[in-house]
């Protein structure tokens, strides 16, 4: 079955949100009718998504992003005949990455029946038991610093991208999440993405907090990087030992794909970098190696040092 979601507003869509979460929360749970709609339903701030099939609706999520509960997660309900297949899932990953386009913390107040399915994902419990609608719940938080979470929450999904603030964040949380060793692959090293403070400083981070974390980067152009002072060359300076940069030989086949790659497991790609297009997978250990072998036979083969970057590092 193939799962889409969309971002719906409330004003063209009350009826399909009301009628899945009707059969859901009222009908199944038992939920009076006068807790389940609230002021945030109308709210500008409030964000709906819509999950269906190639034929119907058969699931909700509704994410706030302001006012007194910022970065919740709630109403997640997925009708009956429809559970077990991916689909509260699909929702509750769609939520948390909304939630971390302007919040660190993606929270929301579980059913106690429901905690293993929010623990499978990266969300934690915090608190003590409480009522709420009727039914006992507890407090959980997901924060986009832990890595452990994002590799459960994100998985083996392959998450589209289309804009540059989406490939910084996601680069910048799939490096959280890296140990050891992370290859970039680029044309320009696009400062829009490579140059932003959260990339750099998570980047940073990476190389101090392990004696054996690495940084290789492969440049198809450098030219450019000492005359902008591009913010990965003064890193390289800093932390020489540890960070390269090279650029490839003139004369090579131009660069097909631009890549990043963290501990040989997840892959940020582009399928047009000029245009910010492409995709990351957090857990793809054997997609991501082929690409790691891809990078080292560039490395080892067609990259040299470019003397301008040598003289500016130094």
């Amino acid at each position: 079955m193939t799962i889409d979601i969309d971002r719906v507003p409330w004003s063209t869509h009350s009826d399909t949100l009301r009628d899945i979460r009707k059969a859901v929360f009222i009908d199944e749970q038992g939920v009076a009718q006068d807790l389940e709609w609230d002021e945030h339903d109308e709210s500008d701030s409030t964000i709906h998504l819509l999950a269906h099939d190639d034929e119907r609706p058969i699931g909700c999520a509704r994410v706030l992003l302001s006012g007194s509960d910022p970065g919740k997660i709630t109403r997640l309900a997925v009708r009956k005949e429809n559970r077990r297949q991916g689909v509260g899932a699909t929702l509750l990953q769609t939520a948390s990455d909304l939630v971390f386009e302007t919040a660190d913390d993606a929270y929301l107040h579980a059913q106690l029946a429901s905690l293993p399915f929010y623990q499978k994902y990266g969300f934690v419990a915090e608190g003590d038991v409480f009522v709420e609608a009727g039914i006992d719940h507890l407090e959980m938080h997901l924060r986009r610093d832990c890595a452990e979470s994002l590799i459960k929450l994100y998985r083996t999904r392959v998450l589209r991208l289309d804009s540059a603030d989406h490939f910084s964040r996601h680069l910048d949380q799939v490096v959280r999440c890296g140990r050891r060793k992370i290859d970039i692959l680029s044309t320009v090293l696009e400062r829009e993405i490579y140059g932003r403070d959260s990339v750099v400083e998570a980047l940073s981070k990476f190389l101090r907090d392990d004696p054996h974390a690495t940084l290789r980067i492969l440049v198809e152009d450098s030219s450019l990087l000492p005359k902008l002072r591009h913010p990965l060359v003064d890193l390289a300076r800093r932390l020489s030992s540890k960070a390269d940069i090279r650029r490839i030989v003139a004369g090579s086949d131009p660069i097909e794909n631009a890549f990043a790659i963290v501990d040989e497991k997840s892959l940020l790609f582009f399928n047009d970098e000029a245009h910010f297009l492409g995709f990351v997978n957090y857990d793809d250990a054997p997609t991501a190696r082929r690409f790691a072998e891809k990078f080292q036979h560039l490395w080892d083969h067609y990259s040299e040092q470019d003397p301008n970057l040598i003289e500016f590092i130094i």
